[in-house]
């Protein structure tokens, strides 16, 4: 047991770090900072946990972790008053593919420089092999979470409008 929840925490920690420090580079309110930081140890953990021990794909558990975020972004939001972007996207910038877009770039570059036919072939299925992945992954982090906010929209006005005409429409939601 301790060797599935000892690098599931690890995980959930450095992702509520890099959280913390995307959020803080678009100068959010501070009040959204720790649930960011939540928001994005939860993502990345359940992305790590269902890719790594769920057998299945990367792009998958991107798929389940971006929706995760944005349910809770969604529901954070009507909460504080604050639109739910403020809370997803720095939630899923620490699950942006870097080591795939990486190796797909650097297999690109040894394409162009080999010599012989066989080794540009090699390159070049790694090439696309590491770029479908970094782009299937990042779409689907996106996809994720787009799919909650946009389907529950209507409680964006009510996140970011207050006032006596508003509290009439509030209530009857």
């Amino acid at each position: 047991m301790t060797e599935f929840l000892i690098p599931l925490f690890q995980d959930f920690v450095f992702a509520a770090l890099a959280g913390v420090g995307f959020a803080l580079a678009a100068n959010p309110p501070l009040r959204i900072v720790p649930m960011v930081a939540v928001f994005a140890g939860l993502g990345h953990a359940l992305r790590f946990g269902s890719a790594e021990w769920g057998q299945i794909s990367v792009s998958t558990g991107s798929l389940l972790a971006g929706f995760a975020v944005g349910i809770c972004s969604v529901i954070a939001a009507m909460r504080m008053r604050i639109p739910a972007e403020y809370f997803a996207f720095p939630s899923l910038l620490p699950m942006i593919p870097g080591m795939y877009a990486y190796k797909a770039i650097l297999s690109l570059l040894n394409f162009v420089e080999a010599d012989n036919l066989e080794a540009k072939e090699q390159w070049l299925i790694l090439t696309a092999d590491n770029g479908s992945v970094a782009l299937l992954v990042v779409c689907a982090l996106g996809a994720g979470a787009l799919i909650p906010i946009m389907l529950l929209q209507h409680t964006k006005f009510f996140t970011t409008r207050s006032g006596a005409r508003n509290a009439e429409s509030r209530k009857a939601f």
